[in-house]
């Protein structure tokens, strides 16, 4: 029974899937530092031939939780941008979320994570919807 909990677990937490979307390698590192933020990545796959837009994203595990964008000054200085319009997606494509681009931020966690945790978002989608993601926490590595 322990065993198949266990392959159950790893599942979920693996990839996640709507007939439209798929979400795939995810994970979530604790920011240095005082801890109180959170970065989140994973790769989007729009299995539909439609373009969709990832709208929002919500969790009862922040204060906040905001679609950003890193930018890079000429004088190398980095800065995040809110993508307030949402984050469009074409038809078939794959999109990844990472550091230093596009990723989520966690900000002002409910409590401190630590490793291992698991973490549920919702992601909000203009035409798939809503998609419940699982993270398990990592320590950045």
């Amino acid at each position: 029974m322990f065993r198949l909990l266990l392959v159950f677990f790893v599942f979920i937490s693996s990839a996640a899937f709507s007939n439209e979307i798929q979400i795939v390698n995810q994970k979530i590192n604790i920011a240095s530092g005082v801890g109180s933020s959170a970065a989140v990545y994973f790769s989007i796959r729009n299995l539909s031939d439609k373009p969709d837009t990832l709208l929002k994203v919500q969790s009862l595990a922040a204060k906040k939780v905001m679609l950003h964008e890193t930018l890079v000054s000429s004088e190398g200085v980095a800065s995040m941008r809110h993508l307030m319009a949402g984050l469009g997606i074409q038809g078939g494509e794959k999109i990844t979320l990472k550091s230093g681009g596009v990723h989520i931020m966690m900000m002002g966690l409910v409590k401190p994570f630590s490793d291992g945790d698991l973490i549920k978002i919702k992601l909000f989608f203009e035409n798939a919807g809503e998609v419940i993601v699982n993270l398990v926490v990592g320590n950045g590595d």
